[in-house]
């Protein structure tokens, strides 16, 4: 993210992992099933990282820093000099969120890590911009897609769209009359529609939304 947005300066990646970064989530489900080698959860190749001039910096951990010489201690005794820092103290996962009231709460998921991720990214490249995403979550369970949208703390009514016998439907959150979260299982284009009426804080008829066949989501036609 930060050669995507033009930061040219050194980039040192420092884990206690001696692997090169991969993706967790497949490996609880392609990987353990023995669909996938370990070689396709790695976000990307070994030397794809040097291409982009950063450093990894694996099989260690940061143990201490001195924020006065600008230097982190690792735990093999090397010392690193950077010029900016990103580091997590404490809860790394929990933030205040629109989404929820401004309350303060823990999104721990690929999403949230993701996005958060990219706003610290931004800040270093001198392009600081709020973190303001939509939560959302998924698992896959056997023949079952699980996908969340927002956050359904506080909702005042909950409508049951499709049916689940037919192991693809939705529950939608309401509150006030606004969508404000959706549990879609095997309903991709309700969690698709779904999460931008959450974006965007739309309104909507209860007893519409509750029909299969009204999108959940109609895009303003432009103009010209």
């Amino acid at each position: 993210m930060l050669r995507k947005l033009g930061y040219a300066g050194a980039v040192a990646l420092v884990g206690a992992e001696a692997d090169p970064p991969y993706e967790r989530p497949p490996l609880s489900k392609a990987y353990l099933a023995g669909e996938e080698p370990f070689e396709r959860m790695m976000m990307r190749p070994k030397e794809a990282w040097a291409e982009l001039n950063i450093d990894l910096l694996s099989g260690r951990k940061i143990v201490s820093l001195d924020p006065a010489a600008n230097e982190a201690r690792c735990s093999d005794g090397e010392r690193i000099t950077y010029g900016k820092l990103i580091y997590a103290a404490g809860d790394c996962a929990a933030h205040a969120n629109r989404y929820a009231g401004g309350a303060v709460i823990r999104l721990e998921s690929v999403q949230n890590a993701h996005d958060q991720a990219a706003v610290a990214a931004a800040s270093i490249a001198g392009a600081a911009k709020p973190y303001d995403a939509v939560p959302w979550f998924w698992s896959d369970q056997y023949d079952l897609k699980l996908q969340t949208a927002g956050l359904s703390n506080g909702h005042d009514k909950a409508v049951l769209r499709g049916d689940p016998d037919s192991r693809s439907f939705s529950v939608i959150y309401l509150k006030d009359g606004r969508v404000i979260a959706l549990d879609c299982v095997n309903a991709t284009h309700d969690y698709a529609q779904g999460r931008r009426l959450v974006a965007t804080g739309g309104a909507c008829d209860h007893e519409t939304i509750a029909d299969p066949g009204y999108p959940l989501f109609k895009p303003t036609a432009r103009k010209g």
